[in-house]
């Protein structure tokens, strides 16, 4: 078995409300085990609801990609193919970074982390997997992230106001980009923690057969 209220605390301690904001564990299927207190349950089972159902939308976009490649192999057991396939999703979005690593194949960390105010901008999700693989997903345009750049300006490179914008949305990218560093920084750590607290109680999260959601 598990400490819940030991865990509770080490989230709690790695949050400040700031750049690491909250951080929760929870089932893909929505049960909740440990969280950063203290916190608003109603909004938080809000927030996962809406996480959960991005990775399940990205896991089983992954799968596919999986078997379109031919790197979906029927004699794996459950736990490695589900780690394979996807072990890390992130939600970048306007005002905040959401990030989720799978501690076990049914059991996830999620890092709310915040970020510098900045343009409005599309939410971009990037899942990561097989191989260190990703794919990104930004305006519902599924690419590979190394690819991805932003659109050209249109406007001749002499005129003022399109210098002074450009460069403002690269210090923007650079800081978001840096934050997001940070970030997934701290996810590393926190996640080798867990998983050694969690090797030391030969824990394993129960898997349930009906695979019920919600």
């Amino acid at each position: 078995m598990i400490n819940v209220t030991a865990l509770n605390r080490l989230l709690t301690e790695n949050a400040d409300g700031k750049i690491f904001q909250r951080w929760f564990i929870t089932t893909p299927n929505g049960s909740l085990i440990a969280y950063t207190s203290p916190t608003d349950i109603r909004e938080l089972r809000d927030q996962a609801a809406l996480v959960l159902v991005t990775w399940r939308e990205q896991f089983e976009s992954a799968k596919k990609d999986a078997r379109d490649r031919e790197l979906d192999a029927e004699n794996r057991n459950d736990s490695t193919e589900a780690d394979s396939i996807m072990h890390t999703m992130t939600m970048e979005f306007d005002n905040r970074n959401v990030l989720v690593r799978q501690l076990q194949p049914k059991l996830l960390l999620v890092l709310e982390g915040g970020v510098p105010p900045g343009r409005t901008r599309k939410l971009q999700i990037t899942r990561e997997g097989l191989y260190g693989v990703k794919r990104s997903t930004m305006n519902g345009q599924n690419a590979d992230s190394q690819n991805m750049a932003p659109a050209p300006d249109a406007r001749p490179a002499t005129s003022p106001s399109g210098l002074s914008e450009i460069s403002t949305a690269t210090s923007t990218l650079r800081r978001r980009t840096n934050i997001l560093d940070i970030h997934r920084k701290k996810l590393d750590a926190l996640t080798e923690v867990i998983r050694r607290d969690f090797e030391k109680a030969q824990f394993s999260m129960p898997v349930d057969p009906e695979d019920r959601f919600f």
